[in-house]
């Protein structure tokens, strides 16, 4: 990952509010081909349900049933069943698999539903639950070898949303907050549309850069653009501190910090090897690789 970070060419930011995206070009060995969530569900070909008709708050069971792997993303939410959830870790379903997925809770008032499957929303978790989800589940693999989030904590960013945008929700789920934002990531969308050839994404908020996520396909980075950038819209729209613009030495200064991150090889819930970085560092790095190409690698700030 370290290699690989400080050769990454970072094109000029496109920038939206208190936004600003750095399209990345990253030398990256490709994998084999796999699907993605989002594609698999319409397909058919995955399915992903309460783990019983009891359910667990902490797992839900996805099947796959076609000829290629499926990726998952760290952070991508889960609508339906009984509750929303959010996928705790970047994880690659073999082929023909079935197994235990470990997610988080992003709708607390609700335990109800009339079906066990789960569908894409196309949201992904915004920075701080993205950095609480970074920073619990690679304390908990370090010392429990489990991929366990902190759910009151995610529950507390959650509710926090909601004050800072001055509305609720029925069932404080996650997605109620970003739609009442639908008019502005619509803007958001038309403001930073993918760029081709684009196989990573820097995102800063304020004076801060807040996620680097990289993929061995420009394919995987399209698909899951406008997913990113829907966990940033809240923020974006809010009024912040003025500072300086990011920059891209910026980026190339969090990127070369890289080579000082302490990786340690954990356990990983499917297919490929995950590595984590240390938890007493500013940025939370993780990596999926698969026969030494990186799947998904991603530094997230501990926020």
């Amino acid at each position: 990952m370290s290699t690989i970070c400080t050769s990454v060419q970072i094109r000029t930011p496109l920038r939206f509010g208190s936004l600003a995206v750095f399209p990345l070009d990253a030398d990256i060995c490709e994998a084999p081909d796999y699907l993605m969530l989002s594609e698999a569900l319409e397909v058919g070909c995955l399915s992903i349900s309460e783990v019983d008709a009891n359910g667990e708050v902490p797992f839900v069971f996805a099947k796959n049933s076609s000829d290629l792997r499926i990726l998952l993303l760290e952070g991508e939410e889960l609508a339906g069943a009984r509750q929303n959830r959010v996928i705790n870790a970047s994880i690659l379903l073999p082929t023909k698999h079935s197994c235990r997925i470990p997610v988080s809770c992003v709708e607390e008032g609700r335990w109800s539903g009339t079906t066990d499957r789960f569908r894409a929303s196309g949201i992904s978790s915004s920075p701080r639950i993205r950095s609480s989800l970074r920073n619990s589940v690679t304390r908990s693999l370090h010392s429990k070898n489990r991929h366990e989030s902190d759910q009151s904590n995610i529950w507390h960013e959650i509710r926090s949303s909601f004050r800072t945008i001055g509305t609720t929700s029925a069932t404080l789920a996650m997605s109620d907050a970003n739609r009442t934002f639908q008019i502005e990531f619509e803007d958001l969308l038309q403001a930073v549309p993918y760029p081709d050839g684009a196989n990573g994404i820097a995102v800063g908020l304020g004076g801060r850069v807040t996620s680097i996520d990289l993929f061995d396909k420009w394919q995987t980075c399209r698909n899951v653009w406008n997913s990113l950038l829907s966990a940033y819209v809240i923020d974006a729209t809010q009024r912040v501190r003025m500072t300086d613009p990011l920059c891209c030495q910026d980026v190339k200064n969090i990127l070369k910090h890289s080579n000082d991150l302490r990786w340690r090889q954990v356990h990983v819930v499917a297919d490929g090897s995950e590595y984590r970085s240390s938890t007493m560092q500013t940025m939370l790095g993780s990596v999926l690789c698969l026969n030494r190409s990186i799947i998904h690698g991603s530094l997230i700030s501990a926020i």
